[in-house]
């Protein structure tokens, strides 16, 4: 019989859900949250996300502060920045509810085509209603009044 270690599913476990927010504190900080990430890793990140620009044109660049909450920020900033905590670290799995709500649709397309790049080597899991990321994903679960509606 095998077993999981929870503690070491949770280090390489990579979540976005609904109630994900940011700190008051810097953005660096809010990415990085003290697991060793480079400042140059991080803007890889936000480059590929299409967030350096915003970020460069800040005050302090990354070192700029926010609120609680991230309230400074257009919620499609807050969305990239939590996407950008989560795979800095370059999970095995990366577990998403509604990563997308508040993004373009260019925007979505390009996170989308970020997620779920080759060159990544996570696992996604995510709960969306988003067309273009079913698209993108090897196995789409639909589920209905909590019953499999389809499974391909």
């Amino acid at each position: 019989k095998a077993t999981i270690d929870l503690e070491s599913l949770r280090k390489e476990t990579g979540e976005y859900l609904n109630n994900e927010t940011l700190f008051h504190g810097t953005i660096y900080e809010n990415i990085e949250l003290g697991r060793g990430v480079s400042k140059e890793d991080i803007f890889k990140i936000l480059e590929d996300l299409n967030l350096d620009s915003y970020i460069k044109a800040l005050p302090d660049g990354m070192d700029t502060y926010i609120g609680a909450g991230g309230i400074s920020l257009p919620k499609s900033v807050v969305q990239k920045v939590i996407i950008s905590r989560l795979v800095c670290v370059k999970p095995k799995l990366l577990l998403l509810e509604d990563p997308l709500q508040y993004l373009d649709r260019e925007d979505r397309k390009l996170v989308i085509d970020y997620l779920t790049s080759e060159d990544n080597k996570w696992t996604l899991i995510a709960v969306s209603n988003d067309k273009y990321l079913a698209r993108h994903c090897d196995q789409v679960v639909i589920i209905t009044d909590g019953k499999i509606e389809k499974n391909s």
